[in-house]
């Protein structure tokens, strides 16, 4: 997986000119009155992002490109069961990220490593990279009618175009966002959840993303994880992980997949 990552990142940049993980049910995670005391910065904070405006530019990228090819066979090492259904990748799309999300990604990075000093040898890879990862965000597409365009959908229940809009800092998520490094587990997660009823299908669209884990502790069960030194918390299972903080997340390209759930 890792030379997958240093591939990907060779063939296409996440970054854009400014001129130019399954979808587990999201919990609002806010402990104790530190977290009262965030709730009305990060209000002003979400604010300020949808005045913003963040959506990145976004480019399909044809068969054959060399950079959807590499998104492709990241796409399948990780989703190797194809007993539940038959899955078609419809289209690929880079984003190109705005000059201020780059910015805020890599300052959170320097943050990270900033405070690694003081745990070093508990957490060495967080000196060299801040303990970046790769991995992905599932959410459906059935409510979106324009993603395939240059233009986002105004429909606030749509969570791919709220997504973008917003560098995930919206309502149900400025808490904390949860991901996957397994793309079966939010293949498998729509096949009784979402699912066309009649037809057994169901239009996905999936995150690819980079991620600055930093500080990652498995106890999800301890509430004062959430607002100690963490930066992330694992799930039940391993390949999940909590991100507490949306700058940490990084969306670099969109894999919208047409699946068939066997009966």
């Amino acid at each position: 997986m890792h030379a997958f990552c240093a591939l990907l990142w060779d063939n296409a940049s996440c970054g854009g000119k400014r001129t130019d993980v399954i979808r587990v049910e999201e919990r609002s995670i806010m402990h104790g009155t530190r977290g009262q005391r965030k709730k009305s910065q990060d209000e002003k904070e979400l604010g300020q992002h949808h005045t913003r405006n963040l959506f990145p530019g976004k480019t399909m990228l044809e068969i054959g490109d060399s950079s959807r090819n590499v998104v492709e066979r990241i796409f399948r090492a990780t989703s190797t069961d194809t007993t539940r259904c038959s899955i078609n990748i419809k289209q690929v799309f880079k984003l190109n990220n705005s000059k201020e999300t780059l910015e805020r990604f890599e300052k959170f990075r320097e943050d990270v490593k900033n405070r690694a000093y003081e745990h070093y040898h508990k957490h060495p890879r967080n000196m060299v990279d801040g303990n970046e990862q790769l991995l992905f965000y599932g959410t459906k597409l059935t409510s979106c009618k324009q993603f395939g365009t240059s233009k986002l959908c105004k429909d606030s229940n749509c969570s791919i175009c709220s997504i973008l809009k917003s560098d995930f800092y919206t309502a149900k998520k400025k808490s904390g966002i949860w991901l996957t490094s397994n793309c079966q587990d939010i293949v498998n997660a729509y096949a009784n959840t979402n699912a066309n009823v009649e037809t057994m299908s169901a239009k996905i669209a999936i995150m690819v993303c980079r991620v600055i884990t930093g500080r990652v502790t498995d106890n999800m069960l301890d509430s004062s994880n959430y607002e100690g030194e963490y930066d992330s918390i694992g799930g039940v299972k391993s390949n999940q992980l909590f991100v507490k903080d949306p700058s940490a997340i990084l969306p670099c390209f969109v894999i919208i997949l047409n699946c068939k759930y066997f009966c």
